[in-house]
């Protein structure tokens, strides 16, 4: 699985500059070796669903943060999915900004760290940091869903919920 996903993100690292490129595994599993061609056109068409998923995210970062559109000043894209072409093209079409990539993802939360870092040093005045859960979550079972944490619920959290299992015996014979 792991040579797997290596070929893959190559293969995904390959399909941003080429149109085509060949996946390849060699020696795969019991002797065979995998090998095909990846075609960009057709990678666009099988994450199409994400792609348009894709939007709803940035509008809702954008509305929780009171930011319009018109306003960024910049856009950077991190991380695997900013190697991908259409990835970048949905991001410039919800924004209306070409996204940078000039940016490392380590190098950028290390930044962000030591700017946060100063604030905390400079301050003569007590500061707290809440971290928030960015999505609710919910438990289901037996067809019955429970909402554990909403969205937003600051972390750490706990709750206390009456579940009812059914009983379970274990016999051991001898």
């Amino acid at each position: 699985m792991s040579r797997f996903r290596t070929a893959t993100e190559t293969c995904k690292k390959m399909l941003s500059v080429n149109t085509t490129v060949k996946f390849e595994i060699p020696n795969f599993m019991n002797d065979i070796d995998v090998s095909l061609e990846v075609k960009r056109d057709d990678f666009n068409l099988q994450i199409q669903p994400l792609l348009d998923r894709i939007s709803a995210p940035i509008e809702s970062a954008l509305s929780s943060a009171n930011i319009k559109k018109e306003n960024l000043f910049a856009v950077e894209a991190l991380g695997g999915g900013s190697r991908v072409v259409s990835v970048l093209n949905k991001i410039q079409e919800v924004l209306g900004k070409e996204p940078s990539r000039s940016l490392n993802l380590d190098e950028a939360f290390a930044y962000g760290s030591a700017y946060m870092g100063g604030l905390i040093a400079a301050s003569s005045i007590p500061f707290d940091l809440i971290d928030a859960s960015p999505h609710p979550y919910s438990l289901k079972y037996n067809e019955e869903s429970t909402t554990l944490f909403p969205q937003f619920s600051p972390i750490p959290s706990s709750v206390t919920i009456p579940l009812s299992l059914p009983l379970i015996y274990f016999f051991c014979q001898e």
